[in-house]
C-alpha cells in the first residue's frame, strides 16, 4: 500500500511539473524539468553532474529527505520512498527520458547514483 501511495504521489508530482513547463510555453525537455522543478536541488540534493556516453550521470551524497528520515528514525520508509518515487516523477513528467538508479544511500551506499538516458 505504501509503495502504491509513493508511486501515485511521484506520478502526480511529475504531472504538476509538466503542467508548469507547458504553462510557460516550453517543451517537456529534461532541461526544462530541472529548471521548472518544484524542488531546489542545489539546496536539497547538492547534485554532482557528469556526462558519460551521452547520458547525464548524477551523484547525490547530500539528500535532505534521506537525512531527515534517518534523523527521525524512519529509515525503513526512506528505503521504500527512494526506491520508487524518482522513477514515477520522471514518468509523470515525460516518457522521453529513462532513468536508472544504480545505488542509493538507503541501501548503505555513500551516495545515490542516477543515470538519465535520453531517448533517441
Amino acid at each position: 500500500m505504501l509503495k502504491e501511495a509513493i508511486e501515485r504521489f511521484g506520478f502526480k508530482r511529475g504531472r504538476r511539473i509538466a503542467e508548469n513547463v507547458k504553462g510557460l510555453g516550453l517543451p517537456l525537455t529534461f532541461k526544462n524539468r530541472r529548471i521548472c522543478s518544484d524542488l531546489d536541488s542545489s539546496k536539497n540534493l547538492q547534485p554532482i553532474p557528469d556526462i558519460q556516453d551521452d547520458d547525464l550521470v548524477v551523484k547525490v551524497s547530500h539528500c535532505t529527505f534521506y537525512n531527515a528520515e534517518k534523523t527521525w528514525g524512519l529509515g525503513e520508509y526512506a528505503h521504500i520512498y527512494c526506491k520508487y518515487v524518482d522513477y514515477k516523477i520522471l514518468e509523470g513528467y515525460s516518457q522521453d527520458v529513462k532513468m536508472e538508479l544504480f545505488q542509493r544511500q538507503t541501501t548503505g551506499e555513500d551516495f545515490c547514483l542516477f543515470r538519465y538516458r535520453m531517448k533517441e
